[in-house]
């Protein structure tokens, strides 16, 4: 292993033990056990029992990438078992969650037992109304959740403060793929079913691969593991959905797929129908069987997410010219607009943390109700923060790295002074480095070797972020702007006479003034086109003299 990767590991707290063996090598016989996840026994039983009564199963899920896959992996199990299903995906009108209009809808088609997923936990409304209707809910969730319950026949979510499971982290897909696990061993082991019909569960990681990574879960523990293999999967194309996905987003048949191509290229499509009105189409394509029926599936996708794009970027712009307004007097950013689509604001939420490196709400106001999503930044718990600014919200859920609220108009104004207030701890004296290192680099050790190297701490994400690397006074070879909006620089090191090629995105506006020596905080990536096989990612570049130098 060379020094330099070496060096990540540990600054990560490896060390030459079983735990970097288990972060190397992400095996599925490490994933834990599911035994201590509450409930899980008796959802298994109950729907053990109602797939040996022939039973259609009513499977329920929110409307983005978590919920449609989960609903997409229970779908494409019962059919395999030659079982029913009827289907139902949240909608954005009829508000969040699980609600009392989707459970009448299970009981009206004459059902009794109900699959709620990435939804349920908070959902005590809905819950009662199918007791009283005689719906049995099998509720698998990873959203917060206080006592008392709601009443449902199996809540499996490893949030529980009863459930001893020891990775609180997953999806609900990836739980999902635990609790079909546990059906389809306790069907072969009763003899419910012909062997011959029971799937190989394997086969389905690239979709929980795909709802785990969308959902910006911990890339830690299982979650690594399933998406480790998933990818695997995504890549081999067998699915006709993932290859007619893969064509619609316009990747290579030759090309290296990673966890960057499924967040930035293939889940934005299936999270668009859902932000845009109606998620149903992004379920028909990963239950779809036919090659040909998924590329138009995926076309109509495409289109639709063309139209969220075209939205997005005009509330994005109006955004970032709140956001630079509220810098003088506020870290914490809040912006809203009266005309904006309220699902598009959890983007819009996601590229400001982004752009302005702190976490950020972005809401959409209808009269005098405003509905915002939360996006974090770091390893800020937003959930904890947004926790202690309830005074002021009408309601609000969701995990550490992303929340949804609902507000009155009337306390925008004070509920961004709460939010900014609970931030302020986070805010920095500005005497630190702008963002953690990984390892400060001499420019010579990034080669082609070192990102192969690199390869074996991936899928890189949420609690498993890309290296990030440092690189002192640099002697600037070159600058150019491509388009005027990025900024591209060539840089020397001084001393072994290297250069690499850096890039920073979006970056021209503020990248204006680079001098003759400058430091630079960046991701190393591979770019085939650059001689020397990798680029530097632009994260912060400031000119040697300055603060920080």
């Amino acid at each position: 292993m060379l020094p330099l990767t070496a060096r990540i590991l540990a600054v990560r707290g490896f060390s030459a033990d079983d735990r970097l063996e288990a972060y190397l090598h992400p095996r599925l016989a490490r994933l834990e056990k599911p035994d201590t996840l509450a409930d899980y026994e008796k959802a298994i039983t109950y729907l053990a029992a109602a797939v040996s009564a022939d039973e259609t199963i009513g499977i329920f899920g929110d409307y983005d990438t978590d919920g449609i896959s989960s609903v997409s992996l229970w779908v494409l199990f019962l059919r395999a078992i030659k079982r029913k299903s009827l289907t139902r995906l949240a909608h954005r009108d009829r508000g969040y969650g699980l609600t009392a209009e989707d459970v009448r809808f299970f009981a009206d088609a004459g059902l009794r037992s109900v699959i709620a997923c990435d939804v349920g936990s908070t959902d005590h409304e809905a819950a009662e109304i199918a007791h009283q209707l005689g719906l049995e809910l099998i509720i698998v969730d990873h959203h917060h959740l206080q006592q008392p319950y709601p009443k449902a026949h199996a809540l499996i979510n490893p949030l529980r403060p009863d459930c001893g499971f020891p990775f609180p982290g997953m999806a609900s897909v990836g739980l999902s793929f635990y609790l079909m696990a546990g059906l389809r061993s306790r069907l072969e082991a009763d003899c419910r079913i012909p062997p011959a019909d029971l799937p190989e569960l394997k086969e389905y990681l690239d979709i929980v691969a795909l709802g785990t990574l969308a959902d910006v879960s911990p890339l830690t523990g299982n979650n690594r593991i399933l998406v480790h293999h998933g990818l695997r999967l995504i890549a081999a194309r067998k699915r006709p959905s993932i290859r007619a996905l893969c064509m619609a987003a316009h990747i290579d048949a030759a090309e290296e797929i990673t966890e960057k191509h499924v967040v930035f290229r293939m889940t934005p499509k299936l999270n668009a129908p859902g932000r845009m009105g109606d998620a149903d189409l992004s379920l028909q394509l990963l239950t779809a069987a036919d090659y040909q029926e998924s590329l138009q599936i995926a076309g109509e996708l495409t289109r639709i997410n063309e139209r969220r794009q075209q939205i997005q970027e005009q509330m994005f712009k109006e955004a970032v010219v709140q956001a630079e307004a509220s810098m003088d007097y506020r870290w914490g950013i809040v912006v809203s607009g009266t005309d904006w689509h309220p699902g598009i604001v959890g983007i819009v939420a996601a590229k400001l943390a982004e752009q302005f490196k702190r976490p950020a709400i972005a809401i959409a106001l209808r009269g005098d109700i405003g509905r915002g999503s939360v996006r974090t930044f770091a390893n800020i718990n937003i959930f904890e923060v947004i926790e202690k600014t309830t005074g002021h919200l009408i309601s609000y859920g969701g995990h550490q790295g992303a929340m949804d609220i609902e507000i009155a108009r009337e306390q925008l104004g004070d509920f961004a002074m709460a939010f900014d207030d609970q931030l302020r701890v986070y805010a920095g004296t500005g005497d630190e480095l702008p963002t953690p290192v990984d390892s400060i680099v001499p420019l010579h050790e990034l080669t082609s070797h070192f990102m192969n190297e690199l390869k074996l701490l991936s899928p890189f994400g949420n609690q498993n972020p890309e290296p990030v690397l440092m690189c002192r006074n640099l002697e600037v070879v070159s600058v150019r702007y491509p388009k005027n909006v990025h900024v591209s620089v060539r840089l020397r090191d001084p001393v072994t006479q290297a250069v690499r090629q850096a890039i920073g995105f979006n970056m021209a506006k503020s990248q204006r003034e680079i001098g003759s020596i400058v430091n630079i905080i960046y991701v190393p990536e591979r770019n085939a086109y650059n001689p020397e096989g990798l680029q530097l990612r632009i994260l912060f570049l400031w000119n040697a003299e300055e603060k920080n130098g």
